[in-house]
């Protein structure tokens, strides 16, 4: 029997004259917590620039984030920031300016490929910001002038139109924006606005049939039968992995992050926030073989990708 116990972090000392420091333990959904039951460290420190804050993942002993506050308290970003994935690659990494994004970000994929690479100004996007897919495939073009006033053209991953539009001063929507069922290319939407706001709309089948009730078709994505079906599921498949024990617990919590795509199915399933690789392993074999799922429709007519960060609780029966 191979024990599972919850470790700590043993940080290398950092050496500040008079330097302030602030040490605190987060569970897995980022509340603060006892050592024993933390899975995340965060050590910040105070500079000369500020409050210099890093979060570990303590079982990986890798980084989490690194960044600068202007506040003991972390609530004003006030410099570089970097968020990581467990393995330590990036995931997120650019600059803030009292709390507002400034400058060039860029965004990877759990791959690495590069999916966002945006510039702001005053918390607010600027000139050319592209998005792509984790295959590299490009998904999204936004051009804004300083006011606001740009174009923005979407693409599905086979390279079809999705979206096109363009925007007044202030980054409103204006004029003709029309969007795309996935499936077959067709119309599902166009929609007329003035200044952000919407004057009218026609939506369309997928066959390119026009649609009479034009009621805000926007929900959520959802796991086919009853209230609590979900739940059960992940339930019924739940196990204990074969000569592992959890000490000083009784139960450990792996969660998943995934995206139910636009036929129902998961996909880009990956432990965001793993406890072991026992259990991160059982956690991501049963997402991944979720049954289909009703898909997330959007407020344009056509179903859409969602996305999930599902926590997977394993529950160890004491004797």
């Amino acid at each position: 029997m191979k024990p599972i116990i919850p470790i700590l972090l043993v940080l290398a000392a950092v050496q500040f004259s008079s330097a302030q420091k602030v040490e605190k333990y987060f569970d897995h959904s980022w509340k603060e917590c006892a050592p024993a039951n933390a899975r995340y460290y965060s050590l910040t420190l105070k500079t000369d620039s500020g409050w210099a804050r890093k979060d570990y993942y303590i079982r990986e002993r890798k980084r989490q984030m690194e960044g600068l506050y202007a506040d003991a308290e972390c609530k004003i970003k006030n410099g570089r920031f970097t968020y990581f994935y467990p393995d330590g690659d990036i995931e997120t990494t650019g600059r803030f300016s009292e709390d507002k994004r400034e400058g060039l970000w860029l965004r990877f994929a759990q791959n690495q490929q590069l999916v966002d690479s945006s510039v702001y100004k005053a918390g607010r996007v600027i000139g050319t910001a592209l998005k792509w897919n984790n295959a590299g495939q490009l998904t999204d073009s936004l051009v804004l002038n300083a006011d606001g006033i740009g174009t923005r053209l979407s693409w599905f991953g086979d390279g079809t139109i999705a979206s096109q539009g363009t925007f007044s001063a202030g980054q409103k929507q204006n004029g003709t924006w029309t969007y795309y069922h996935r499936s077959t290319g067709e119309k599902s939407s166009v929609e007329q606005y003035k200044d952000g706001l919407l004057v009218n709309r026609q939506y369309f089948s997928v066959s390119g049939a026009p649609v009479s009730d034009t009621s805000n078709t926007e929900k959520d994505a959802s796991f086919p039968g009853e209230k609590g079906a979900w739940q059960t599921y992940l339930l019924s498949r739940l196990t204990l992995p074969a000569n592992y024990k959890i000490e000083n617990s009784d139960r450990a919590v792996v969660v998943v992050s995934f995206v139910i795509n636009e036929e129902g199915q998961v996909e880009e399933a990956f432990a965001s926030s793993p406890f072991h690789p026992a259990f991160d392993k059982i956690a991501l074999d049963i997402i991944r073989a979720s049954p289909k799922w009703n898909p997330a429709m959007d407020a344009h007519n056509r179903k859409v990708k969602a996305y999930r960060r599902q926590p997977v609780t394993f529950v160890q029966t004491r004797r």
